[in-house]
């Protein structure tokens, strides 16, 4: 029952993947210590033959910008690291702080599953105990059911009054009630 309950519990569930993001946040802010590398690329192709270079004959005669050295295809491209050097110690902050979150989902985790465990085991020894009175209930009703039927006979033939019934009676449907409401 207790492997069953660890193994389908939601909330458990739910602990353990708060968990796991903590840890990855932890992760990635004690990352951030070593920078940041950006890599850059960047592709224009101008359209300078169909606006710049009809202009440019008006302008500047025949030549215009045709002599000019014009590339129509550019290509740009770079790196940029960025190393943290003083942030005034947030860094080391954040760092400490997503750990001590991530120790904390895992603690929460863990109280989570003994959570589970103690309500589990709790739950099976009250069912066991609610059988268990079920049973006495039911020998104590057949028990009286059988004296019900002894005494009627008695009270029958006169040598019991019939006040002894009727608190038999009345014993009877209490016990009856009883094992109804342990149902």
């Amino acid at each position: 029952a207790v492997t069953e309950a660890l193994a389908n519990a939601p909330g458990l569930q739910a602990a353990a993947a708060q968990g796991r993001a903590a840890q990855w946040n932890a992760t990635a802010a004690g990352r951030a210590r070593f920078g940041q590398l950006d890599g850059v690329l960047s592709y224009s192709r101008f359209q300078d033959d169909q606006i710049l270079r009809p202009m440019s004959k008006q302008l500047f005669g025949t030549q215009g910008f045709l002599g000019l050295p014009w590339d129509r295809d550019q290509l740009h491209y770079g790196v940029a690291f960025q190393v943290p050097i003083y942030t005034g110690g947030r860094l080391s902050s954040t760092i400490r702080v997503a750990s001590l979150q991530a120790e904390q989902a895992s603690l929460f985790t863990e109280g989570t599953r003994w959570d589970i465990r103690a309500n589990t085991t709790a739950l099976y020894a009250a069912l066991q105990t609610l059988d268990a009175v079920a049973v006495a209930l039911d020998r104590s009703v057949d028990a009286l059911a059988a004296t019900h039927g002894r005494l009627t006979l008695m009270v029958e033939q006169g040598r019991r009054p019939r006040v002894d019934l009727l608190k038999l009676v009345e014993e009877l449907e209490d016990a009856r009630g009883r094992r109804a409401g342990i149902e």
